[in-house]
C-alpha cells in the first residue's frame, strides 16, 4: 500500500519501461494539476519476469489479501 497523494514514488531509471510507467503517470498527472486528491496504490512485488513466466506462488497467495485491502480502501472512501 502506497498512500501517494503527497509524493511517494522516485522516478528511477529510464532502462525499463517496468519500473517507471506508474511514477511517470502519477508525476505528470501532478505536474497537470490533475492528480486525484487521495491515490492509493495497492500492489503485489513480482518475482518473476521472464518471457511467458506464470504468477508465482507467492504472488498468487498473496491475491486474496489484496482483494481485502481494496475492499477495505473502498469502504473507507465512501464513508463521509
Amino acid at each position: 500500500r502506497i498512500d501517494l497523494s503527497d509524493g511517494g514514488l522516485v522516478i528511477g531509471s529510464r532502462n525499463s519501461s517496468h519500473g517507471n510507467a506508474l511514477a511517470d503517470a502519477v508525476e505528470l498527472s501532478r505536474a497537470l494539476g490533475s492528480l486525484p486528491k487521495q491515490l492509493i496504490v495497492l500492489g503485489i512485488e513480482g518475482e518473476q519476469f521472464g518471457l511467458g513466466e506464470k504468477m508465482s506462488e507467492a504472488c498468487h497467495e498473496a491475491m486474496p489479501r489484496l482483494i481485502e485491502m481494496a475492499r477495505e480502501e473502498i469502504a473507507c472512501m465512501s464513508r463521509p
